[in-house]
């Protein structure tokens, strides 16, 4: 392997449909970036393998097995959460630049130019400082450099999220505690809206299924549905659609 810069993302056998989605919008948007993927108890190994591999042609995938002692609600934040560990294991391989990515994330552009923008930077990601301790940054998108402040940032995050590994909002509530504790020998960033966009802008690079959103948000939904689509004529009408789902609820808001 010789990438310098790997998108890194965490499913389990739930979520796939939604990584198959992420892979599609990545192919669409004629993204070459390898794909780092850990895969939490899966059972149908091989057939998952050859599906990702069929969407997207530079994947390097991870399996990952867990206890089944954890309550449904505990393994689906375990799994959430495993993030921290897989990002930690990444750093101590060859890539100069991870960028983790949410699975329900639906990718609208080439991503190589912006994320070559934020090199400076250690750690890039969206700070929400005004929110409680759970939503103080948003952990959808995160891009790390590969060096020796990150991987120091890394480690104490992994050891406070051990502890609650299993628990909801454990990731948020941990970085912004190790950022707390690091911020004044590591240089963090605040990631750009447009590539972690809940919101569903047009003009966004990234838009993430937060929540609900992936499953009840017609914008969202039609998004999906136009990345599968071979008809320009479909595509087009999916398009206008959205457009008219944005200025409807422009018209609510105000």
């Amino acid at each position: 392997m010789n990438d310098v810069v790997t998108i890194a993302v965490v499913s389990n056998e739930k979520y796939l449909k939604h990584l198959y989605n992420l892979l599609r919008s990545l192919e669409l948007n004629k993204n070459i970036i390898s794909i780092s993927i850990c895969l939490l108890n899966i059972k149908k190994k091989q057939l998952v393998s050859k599906k990702l591999n069929s969407i997207y042609s530079n994947v390097y995938i991870d399996f990952v097995e867990y206890e089944d002692s954890f309550s449904p609600n505990e393994t689906k934040a375990l799994a959430a959460n495993h993030r921290v560990i897989f990002i930690n294991q990444l750093l101590k391989k060859h890539f100069k630049t991870i960028f983790y990515l949410d699975c329900d994330s639906i990718v609208r552009a080439n991503l190589k130019e912006h994320l070559n923008e934020l090199a400076a930077s250690d750690i890039s990601i969206i700070f929400r400082h005004n929110h409680d301790e759970r939503s103080k940054v948003a952990t959808g998108a995160i891009l790390f450099q590969n060096n020796s402040n990150t991987k120091e940032f890394l480690r104490r995050w992994v050891e406070k999220i051990q502890p609650i590994k299993n628990y909801w909002f454990a990731d948020q509530i941990t970085f912004y505690e190790t950022y707390l504790e690091t911020k004044h020998f590591i240089d963090f960033k605040n990631l750009r809206a447009e590539m972690n966009d809940w919101s569903f802008n047009d003009k966004s690079m990234i838009w993430a299924g937060k929540g609900n959103r992936k499953r009840q948000n017609l914008i969202y939904l039609l998004e999906q549905i136009k990345n599968k689509s071979t008809h320009t004529l479909i595509k087009n009408f999916i398009y206008k659609a959205q457009n008219i789902l944005r200025d409807i609820n422009l018209y609510k808001e105000t």
